[in-house]
């Protein structure tokens, strides 16, 4: 588990780099605010953009098995937003179903 604070590409990459594991997240899945989208067209920046590569959104993201999931799912505030199988790096499922690849040269930089 990790927290998001550098954006969600971030910390997704650490823990599939980390754990020796591929991760594929959906597009389709990932939670987002009303006021986020708004806000994102006000700025004309694209929300999924902003989600995965910008920095200072917190909220804590991590892996759990099919079965510990089972004991938690009715806890208010979980989200599953993708799989972890078998490989290496970590993918975003777009909705046409095209997998991309997450980069670690996009991601938030705190001193740039």
């Amino acid at each position: 588990m990790m927290d998001s604070s550098d954006g969600l590409a971030d910390c997704l990459i650490q823990i599939s780099k980390q754990s020796k594991v591929k991760i594929i997240i959906d597009e389709n899945k990932i939670p987002f605010s009303k006021e986020m989208k708004n806000f994102c067209k006000t700025i004309k920046k694209d929300f999924l953009d902003l989600a995965l590569y910008g920095g200072e959104d917190y909220q804590l993201v991590g892996t759990i098995s099919k079965n510990d999931y089972k004991k938690i799912k009715h806890l208010k505030g979980i989200k599953i937003i993708g799989e972890v199988v078998n490989g290496k790096s970590t993918f975003l499922k777009q909705k046409n179903n095209k997998l991309v690849k997450l980069s670690m040269k996009r991601t938030y930089a705190h001193f740039k």
